[in-house]
């Protein structure tokens, strides 16, 4: 597989975004991964991302989800995999492009080691990019901040689980998910006062999980035996 577009979502980050886009030039060696912040067109701080080597997509979309899924269908190019980050994750692993490509060949999602709460669940993720695709959605649209870590750890496994994955392993009825140890990708997340969100996110995963995961994971599953970059 080649071609990896990386999303990242920042408001009003400038500097944190810029610090990330560090880790990622120094890190990064395949010529077709890209890294692009995705910055709401009205956020104060919107001109400061813009650089001649940092790539920022302006988006009318205020919510950080809304922002990745339409950042998703203006930026996909065709590319093979695409990967979603925050803007206080580094990347400090040489070579991680290639480590995750060279796994998307056999399980279509993937994830490192966040360091803060290493293999629970992919504060960071890549997948397989007829994943979305075929879902019509990249982080699901009526999640507002959280949840959106348990969503890709039910589409890979098709059960809960609270424990570390092996490399390469699946389980349950999902897609597939593989815990990457060695990949390290360092999420620098300060706790944040979230209960609203919290509270909200937490009904409508529970919904997804009772009426709609077992259709999005046959979706995907249909997706993934179809041909390459299929739309």
């Amino acid at each position: 597989m080649s071609g990896l577009l990386v999303l990242c979502p920042s408001h009003q980050r400038p500097l944190e975004a810029r610090r990330l886009y560090e880790t990622f030039h120094r890190t990064a060696t395949l010529p077709d991964t890209r890294l692009v912040f995705l910055v709401w067109a009205d956020d104060a701080t919107a001109q400061k991302y813009e650089s001649n080597w940092m790539k920022s997509a302006l988006r009318p979309e205020e919510s950080m989800t809304a922002r990745s899924n339409a950042g998703f269908i203006s930026e996909d190019d065709g590319c093979d995999a695409v990967g979603w980050v925050a803007d206080d994750n580094r990347f400090a692993t040489v070579g991680w492009d290639e480590i995750v490509l060279h796994a998307l060949r056999t399980v279509p999602i993937v994830f490192g080691n966040d360091v803060a709460s290493p293999g629970s669940k992919p504060s960071h993720v890549f997948l397989d990019a007829r994943i979305p695709r075929a879902l019509g959605w990249f982080l699901h649209p009526d999640l507002v901040s959280t949840f959106h870590d348990d969503v890709f750890m039910h589409l890979g496994t098709g059960a809960d689980t609270a424990r570390p994955l092996g490399q390469n392993k699946e389980s349950g009825g999902g897609v597939g998910i593989a815990y990457m140890p060695s990949v390290l990708v360092p999420h620098l997340y300060t706790e944040r006062d979230n209960s609203a969100n919290f509270q909200h996110d937490a009904l409508v995963y529970q919904a997804w999980r009772r009426n709609e995961a077992e259709d999005d994971i046959a979706k995907a599953k249909r997706a993934l035996r179809s041909g390459r970059n299929a739309r």
